[in-house]
Parts: C-alpha cells; sequence; structure tokens
C-alpha cells in the first residue's frame, strides 16, 4: 500500500490550478480504466483528457511510488500533471475504502480490476480544508442619512489568518470556484475546500453584493469594492451584523479598536441616577463606559464590547 494523502498529492502537483483540474477529473469521473498489478506492485491508469493518457504508479516497498504520464506536460512542467493527480486521488479513495486483496499464488500475476467498485459507490466526496472569515469594521465617524458609510475588511485561514488584499479578487476566485492562496496556510483549492457554518452565511451575502455588482455594471465596482475595503450602506450594515451575530468581529470606531465584538438585537442595560429638585429633574449617567452611536437615529449603539440595536421605545427615549 503507497502512503499518501490529499495534502501529498497537492504538493506533488505542478501548482495549485493543476491540482484543481486533476480534482474535478476525478470528481467527473475520467478515470475509464484502472488495474492493479501484485505481482508488480503497479497500477496502470487510463484518465481521459482531450486524448486517452496512460498513468503508471509504481509502488515502492517503503511505500513511497513512482508515477509517469504520457501526457505532453510531463516534457514541460515539473511535478504532477492533472492526470496523474486524478489517478492519485482514485488510488486514494480505494486504499480509503478496503485494503488491496492478496493473491492466493505469489507467483501468479493478479490483475484486479478497480472501475466497477468505484462506480458503484456514492460518497466520491473529498473533504478538504475548512476555512474560516473574520470581519473588521470600520466606523470613522457616525453615520449620517443615506450617505453614511461603513467599512469592512475580512481576514482569513485556520489557525492562522491572513488579511485579504483584494477583497474584489477574492469574491470573485470563490464565485467561480477558482483556487487561491492568500498565505501559507490559506490556500483554497476550488471544489475542495470550504468554510465554516458562519463563513459561508457570510460569504453567501457578499457575494450577493457582488454578483449584483457585476450584472449592474463593472464600474460600479469602485463604488463598492476598494482594494482590502468594501464600503457598506447603514441598512447593509444591519444585514451583516446579523450574519456575523455572537461569533465575533474588530470594530475600529472613532480611532480606538475593539476586538471579539458581538452584536446583540436588543436594548444594552445602561443605569441611570434620576435627581428631583423643587425646579428640575436631572438624569446622570452610571456606567463607567460611554454608550457611542454608531448611527445619528440610534439604530445602532456600541457599549461594553457589542453592538446593540435597540427597539424604537429604547430609541425615543
Amino acid at each position: 500500500m503507497i502512503q499518501i494523502s490529499r495534502t501529498g498529492i497537492r504538493n506533488l502537483a505542478s501548482n495549485d490550478t493543476i491540482y484543481a483540474r486533476g480534482l474535478q477529473y476525478y470528481k467527473d469521473n475520467r478515470i475509464i480504466n484502472a488495474t492493479y498489478s501484485n505481482a508488480n506492485k503497479q497500477y496502470r491508469l487510463v484518465v481521459k483528457g482531450n486524448y486517452n493518457y496512460s498513468v503508471t504508479i509504481d509502488e515502492q516497498e517503503d511505500g513511497s511510488f513512482d508515477y509517469s504520464c504520457n501526457c505532453p506536460s510531463r516534457l514541460k512542467d515539473q511535478g504532477a500533471c492533472k492526470h496523474v493527480v486524478a489517478a492519485l486521488l482514485f488510488v486514494l479513495k480505494y486504499q480509503e475504502r478496503t485494503l488491496l486483496t492478496e493473491s492466493k499464488n505469489p507467483e501468479e500475476r493478479k490483475v484486479m480490476t478497480l472501475l466497477d467498485y468505484f462506480i458503484a459507490q456514492e460518497d466520491a466526496h473529498l473533504v478538504g480544508e475548512t476555512f474560516q472569515l473574520e470581519v473588521i469594521i470600520s466606523i470613522p465617524t457616525i453615520l449620517k442619512g443615506e450617505n453614511g458609510r461603513a467599512m469592512v475588511a475580512l481576514r482569513g485561514g485556520s489557525s492562522r489568518k491572513y488579511k485579504i488584499q483584494t477583497i474584489k479578487k477574492f469574491l470573485s476566485d470563490i464565485y467561480h470556484k477558482e483556487s487561491f492562496a492568500i498565505g501559507k496556510e490559506f490556500k483554497y483549492v476550488g471544489g475542495e475546500s470550504t468554510f465554516d457554518t458562519t463563513s459561508l452565511k457570510l460569504l453567501d451575502y457578499l457575494l450577493g453584493i457582488y454578483e449584483i455588482q457585476e450584472v449592474i455594471d463593472s464600474t460600479h465596482f469602485s463604488k463598492v469594492f476598494s482594494k482590502s475595503q468594501m464600503f457598506i450602506t447603514k441598512n447593509m450594515l444591519i444585514k451583516l451584523l446579523n450574519i456575523v451575530g455572537s461569533s465575533g468581529l474588530t470594530l475600529e470606531i472613532y480611532g480606538k479598536v475593539y476586538t471579539d465584538v458581538v452584536f446583540i438585537k436588543g436594548n444594552p442595560k445602561i443605569s441611570y441616577q434620576l435627581t428631583l429638585d423643587e425646579d428640575s429633574i436631572s438624569v446622570d449617567y452610571q456606567g463607567k463606559e460611554a454608550v457611542l452611536p454608531i448611527t445619528e437615529t440610534g439604530e445602532l449603539l456600541f457599549f461594553e464590547g457589542a453592538i446593540y440595536q435597540p427597539d424604537e421605545k429604547f430609541i425615543r427615549n
């Protein structure tokens, strides 16, 4: 049995684009014939491309392997071609399902056909890495009327997060299922990698904005997308906050930065001291932290590490 993994296959590929194409070949059932010689410890697979290409995988005693393909790219590209990637993914999936059957006669050449086995399998999905997105919202001044804009930036990755330098390009790659690499620990493979639940909801919302902008007119991108930031209205901000919810975000407001900020649809708990005099009534705020209005209408407030969306009664009072 060869020692192989999805990460290992991806590292063997000439580049991430070749890996993504090989993955798609595998998912499209482009392996039209596959045999294994127990005597020679060798896989032979036929991969359908523009022509039918032959891939050979030779198993070594220590679990390592050699591979070859008769396609033209072997002459110009270093690393595994898309046909080899598809073949290796095919073999990997087989090894995850069953052990190779040993021949009853060690001297007899045992050829085992694998193709029918895979045709009968319903679960052909490869589970890739799962990434997360972090939201950074910047509000330099209070949002006034319809012209007020908040700025949104993103960080993405798994254990380490990388700032997404061009949001429009990032969304375009996701939208068109392209592979990309933003850092050593953030290599997204189209069709294989995915995001966590909250990030997927966030992406669905942002991709909706991207799609609308693309349909209307490409010149409108400049009004929403600006390299590492998006400019969004108050209503767009509220929708975004509802998606992020309690997952946490970074808020840059009025020159200060707050991390792990959550969104709460409700009223902040604020204490006041009411003083009655003969001719007047005075109200003094008793909290240690200030209540920061995000919008001039009071629809969004920042208080003690949370963004609140209070009800109308609270706003009127």
